[in-house]
């Protein structure tokens, strides 16, 4: 795009910009192959003036007419002082904001009959490219009215020379809000929107989402025009309107983390740890049991023991009706790891279905203290603690026990 801008300027082909009324605002260094000095002789100038009194009144009723998908004619200059040509075809199409772009394709100038033929090929070569170039920039303007975008460019004084694309309604703007204004003085109360644009004058090439005014959200480049001498003669910013897949993805991340404290919530009520009495947890399993649900088991389980400093661990499989070999040995796993952390470990309330399974499958679980209910567990549990204490204090009041006679020492 910077480079269709470059083209205009450098472009050995003639192309000039018209205003609404038709007078030459703008034109490229091709001009001096029409006249000897452009900038006098062409701009400023109604185009149909320079045409021969034959031509300028049909010339008119096109250009009055003529809208975005562009009209081509035939039409002579006024002979003058300063004019190189007689004749020429025009290509001319118009923005959004009534500017037409006018393109000399074709040029006769007087020349002698031996240069004819070499003069028709070097014509022929040239409406090529520029055929090519007028389908590319076809290409890019019906992308520019039916997507989301926005294409504008500025001078080095913040000038602005082109502006359009569908995107900019989101803007709230139309493309003469841009075009001959000075984007500084438009938006001077929101300098932070400027940075980028400063940034690219001074010659970076800058990628940012900018929030609009009226709640848009825009993914805009800035880039640096430059001159062939590669001088920056301006900045050109392309900005994508985002604000419908922004809003996608800020609702897909709230379902993600909702989805997520679900899952916590879930696994959290899937093992619940109990403490049933000083130093006793329990661990009551219901429902289908698999290895990545007894995997959470024991994390659980020996985040729990670590954390109240337990000693005893019980394990209630009441409400489990099935269990396979995985989970079997998976069971087991955690009964040693509580073991290694100084806990003894119990296993209560086993189905006949689910012990059946067990000994079918030929799992071992001789190492496991296993009880017929919670309630006996947990007697079982008291019992290991009351015995403790007994022990502890006829240890610290010099009681000894030998064959069943109690002494005092």
């Amino acid at each position: 795009m910077t480079s269709s801008i470059d083209f205009f300027r450098a472009s050995s082909t003639p192309m000039a910009v018209l205003s609404s009324a038709g007078i030459i605002s703008e034109l490229n260094n091709g001009w001096n192959r029409v006249v000897d000095d452009p900038s006098t002789t062409v701009k400023g100038k109604v185009f149909t003036a320079l045409l021969c009194a034959a031509d300028a009144e049909r010339v008119g009723k096109i250009l009055a007419e003529v809208g975005r998908e562009g009209a081509s004619f035939d039409a002579a200059f006024e002979a003058g002082p300063g004019i190189k040509t007689n004749a020429a075809h025009f290509d001319v199409s118009r923005d959004e904001a009534g500017n037409a772009l006018l393109v000399v394709t074709l040029i006769a100038a007087e020349r002698d009959a031996s240069d004819v033929a070499k003069l028709e090929e070097e014509l022929r070569a040239q409406r090529a490219i520029v055929d090519k170039q007028n389908a590319t920039l076809g290409i890019l303007s019906r992308a520019l009215r039916s997507a989301p975008l926005v294409l504008w460019a500025i001078d080095r004084t913040g000038l602005g020379i082109h502006c359009e694309g569908k995107g900019i309604e989101g803007l709230g703007l139309k493309p003469t809000d841009i075009i001959g204004n000075n984007l500084f003085d438009l938006y001077k109360d929101h300098p932070a929107g400027l940075i980028p644009v400063q940034k690219a004058l001074a010659g970076e090439e800058v990628r940012t989402i900018i929030d609009a005014p009226t709640g848009a959200l825009y993914d805009s480049w800035y880039m640096p025009i430059r001159t062939s001498s590669g001088e920056i003669d301006g900045c050109i910013g392309l900005s994508i309107e985002i604000t419908e897949r922004v809003k996608t993805e800020q609702e897909l991340r709230e379902k993600l983390e909702f989805i997520e404290t679900q899952t916590a919530t879930i696994r959290a009520l899937a093992t619940p740890i109990i403490q049933v009495w000083d130093d006793v947890l329990c661990l009551p399993v219901v429902g289908t049991v698999d290895s990545a649900r007894t995997a959470d088991m024991m994390e659980t389980l020996l985040s729990a023991i670590v954390r109240e400093k337990a000693r005893f661990a019980i394990v209630d499989l009441t409400g489990v009706e099935v269990v396979d070999t995985s989970t079997a040995d998976h069971l087991i796993q955690l009964f040693r790891a509580a073991r290694v952390l100084g806990v003894e470990g119990v296993l209560c309330g086993i189905r006949p279905a689910v012990a059946q399974t067990v000994v079918t499958l030929g799992t071992d679980i001789g190492g496991v203290r296993t009880m017929q209910s919670l309630r006996e567990a947990l007697k079982w549990c008291l019992s290991m603690i009351h015995s403790d204490v007994n022990e502890n204090w006829s240890v610290g009041n010099g009681i000894t026990s030998s064959r069943g006679r109690v002494t005092r020492s």
